[in-house]
C-alpha cells in the first residue's frame, strides 16, 4: 500500500467505498490499484493506493507466498531471495524499527 499515485507504473481506480482499516484503527478509501516497481528485480502487482498513508507498506507475507520469495530478516536489515533462482532480490537496512527498501532512483522510502 501507498499514499504516492507517482509510484505507479499502471494504475486502475477503484469503484465504489472500498476502505482499508489503518493502525489506529481508523478507515481510509482505497483510491486505485496497480503495479510499482521497486527495482529492476522487485515488481509488486496489485498494489493499493491509499492516499491517506504517510509511509509505504508492503506485506511480506504476500509477497513472499505469491512470488515464491524468502524473507530473511536480520537485526540491521532483511534480504529477499527468489527461491526458483536462489538469486537476492532485493534488500532493506532497519532504520528507527522499519525497513527501508531502496528505489530506482536510489532514494529510500518506508516499506
Amino acid at each position: 500500500m501507498t499514499g504516492e499515485s507517482s509510484f505507479f507504473v499502471s494504475y486502475s481506480r477503484c469503484e465504489g467505498n472500498q476502505k482499508i482499516k489503518i493502525a489506529d484503527g481508523s478507515f481510509s478509501a482505497i483510491a486505485g490499484k496497480g503495479c510499482v516497481v521497486i527495482s529492476p528485480t522487485l515488481i509488486l502487482q496489485n498494489v493499493l493506493h491509499v492516499p491517506n498513508l504517510s509511509c509505504n507498506l508492503l506485506y511480506v507475507s504476500k509477497l513472499v507466498q505469491d512470488k515464491n520469495y524468502q524473507a530473511n530478516f536480520f537485526h540491521s536489515h532483511c534480504v529477499f531471495k527468489d527461491l526458483n533462482s536462489g538469486r537476492t532480490i532485493d534488500s532493506a537496512k532497519e532504520s528507527g524499527g522499519l525497513y527501508l527498501l531502496e528505489d530506482v532512483s536510489g532514494s529510500r522510502q518506508q516499506s
